[in-house]
């Protein structure tokens, strides 16, 4: 059967015949669905559909998700493409002498240029700043590159300012780079009601500035020739499709460790509805043999006794089991004080945590920094900074460790807080194999959790090292480890 797809603007592609199939393609259950109310009352089927269809009106596919379905359906699909290139602008120059550029990141470059939208998957620490912003100096177009955090924003301006000549600055504004992350783009395009509660102005003032500053982003964002998400795991979220949605840019990309972050089809049409298909990708054990990684010995410690804490009452959820067997487990907690101060004296140590309580009591049981989202950033910044400078030799970190954090002197690593999320263990692990002079490889400890949900946890983390061939797991005891 023919099919004909329309691709009439850089957002929506026509989609004529073969509606069925292509629906069936790109469509998907989110993780999760079984526990929303819409599906609990019948209201939901719990598939979420990417083609929208109306009666009696053509059916209307994400433009990056076009390449992905004339590859994955056989027969005949003819695709007409009506958008236009723009002509570059620009002739950018640079503000500083810069290294060539790797191997990896001209091939990711030249397959940008080429490709026009897409996303380029490659491990962390290989650069992929560097490419975001050769990507828009080769182009020499008016670009929007978003990100999550505020820490990585501070990186992306950085690298942004000394590729570029031009000025890269944030918040809202004709600029030629404008580098933002993704919730300021969103509060400007759906602000809350009602001003915040410090706020001076009147209801009536709210309604009117908030008005303006929208419909200002609305049109700034008319005017990106080039939109790129760094971190484009975060894409599925509904912030970031919201000012997708709204940047009709003709070139779209993002770059990612993770891009299917969960592993589940869902998430990578989600991302690909956006920015396009998997234009270049580079696996971690690619990333070793170019010499821009280590690889990573990850030990799994197993506790001597079936329990790692007995507390006074079971828990009965996944919250209360993470406080009981993580968060207050004295005796897991004395293991990475013990484990932390004996690797601390042979080289760079970092402690990742995800609850804020945690981080607090094993930052005050070694005497050093923690550093998390709630500082201010210039603290935060100082803390980094003493530990690239070897002032200090064991750090602990919450989740903004997860990504944009250059530490490249890390040799050992303690993922103290457990976790589900395979693609966050990637993002962690990645944070240590970032390869420097005198550093072969990076030790990776993590624990084999007891419980109802930890348990499984770890068995899934395991599983996910094991399937990568960079990583080298070692089965080991709490008594086997060389604490003494």
């Amino acid at each position: 059967m023919v099919a004909r797809i329309v691709v009439e603007d850089n957002l929506w592609a026509r989609v004529e015949g073969r509606d069925n199939e292509i629906d069936r393609l790109t469509s998907f259950r989110p993780r999760g669905y079984v526990f929303a109310n819409s599906y609990r009352k019948g209201h939901w089927d719990g598939v979420i559909h990417a083609m929208k269809r109306w009666t009696g009106k053509p059916s209307r596919l994400p433009t990056g998700l076009v390449p992905y379905v004339v590859q994955q359906l056989p027969g005949d699909i003819k695709v007409e493409w009506l958008p236009k290139r723009p002509a570059p602008l620009f002739a950018w120059g640079s503000s500083v002498d810069l290294h060539p550029l790797l191997p990896h990141q001209v091939e990711a470059v030249e397959a940008a240029v080429a490709a026009t939208r897409g996303i380029i998957h490659y491990p962390t620490g290989t650069g992929k700043s560097r490419i975001i912003f050769e990507i828009v100096r080769s182009l020499g177009v008016t670009a929007l590159v978003l990100c999550d955090k505020r820490d990585l924003w501070r990186q992306l301006t950085e690298e942004g300012q000394k590729i570029l000549s031009e000025a890269v600055v944030d918040g809202a504004g004709h600029m030629p780079v404008l580098v933002s992350t993704y919730q300021t783009m969103a509060s400007h395009l759906d602000p809350p009601d009602e001003p915040p509660k410090n706020s001076s102005m009147t209801r009536r003032e709210w309604w009117a500035h908030t008005r303006q500053r929208k419909q200002e982003t609305v049109e700034y964002l008319k005017t990106v020739d080039l939109v790129i998400c760094d971190e484009a795991q975060h894409c599925p979220a509904a912030t970031y499709e919201l000012v997708l949605r709204n940047c009709p840019a003709f070139y779209r990309f993002a770059t990612s460790a993770t891009p299917d972050k969960s592993g589940e089809p869902g998430d990578l049409i989600r991302v690909m509805a956006w920015t396009g298909p998997i234009i270049a990708r580079m696996s971690i054990s690619e990333g070793v043999d170019s010499g821009r990684l280590v690889p990573a010995k990850v030990f799994m410690i197993h506790p001597d006794t079936v329990l790692w804490a007995y507390p006074d009452e079971e828990p009965i959820n996944y919250k209360q089991e993470v406080q009981a067997f993580i968060v207050e487990n004295k005796r897991r907690n004395n293991l990475i004080n013990r484990l932390a101060g004996k690797l601390r004296r042979k080289g760079p140590t970092l402690i990742i945590v995800d609850r804020i309580e945690h981080g607090a009591n094993l930052a005050y049981a070694n005497g050093c920094d923690f550093a998390h989202g709630g500082l201010p950033k210039k603290e935060r910044a100082t803390m980094f900074q003493r530990f690239k400078d070897g002032e200090t030799t064991l750090l602990v970190v919450s989740k903004i460790a997860d990504e944009g954090i250059d530490l490249p002197s890390i040799a050992y690593l303690i993922l103290a807080s457990g976790g589900r999320a395979p693609h966050r263990q990637i993002q962690r692990i990645g944070r240590g194999m970032r390869a420097v002079e005198g550093k072969d490889e990076v030790l990776v400890f993590d624990f084999d959790d007891q419980g109802k949900y930890l348990a499984r946890h770890s068995r899934r983390r395991r599983r996910t090292y094991e399937r990568e061939a960079a990583y080298t797991v070692i089965d080991i005891k709490e008594s086997e480890l060389w604490l003494t």
